[in-house]
């Protein structure tokens, strides 16, 4: 496996747009839910989409950022 591939065994497929927001939305629908990394507490920028448009799909998300939640592992669930 060369650098920078992916191994075949995550079955991923590459998405036909350039476009990111197309993509991210398209990867929030597939999935079973979005985990939202920030060192703010506050969501901006792409990360604020991404929750608009897990939100739109009526998917789970959180957002955790640095001195948030004690347990998160808890919230994961």
């Amino acid at each position: 496996m060369g650098k920078g591939t992916i191994d075949q065994r995550y079955q991923l497929k590459e998405t036909s747009t350039k476009n990111y927001p197309q993509r991210t939305e398209k990867n929030v629908r597939n999935s079973d839910g979005t985990a939202i990394f920030t060192i703010s507490p506050n969501i901006t920028g792409g990360s604020k989409k991404t929750a608009e448009l897990a939100a739109k799909h009526d998917k789970p998300w959180i957002h955790l950022h640095r001195g948030g939640y004690e347990e998160p592992e808890r919230l994961l669930r």
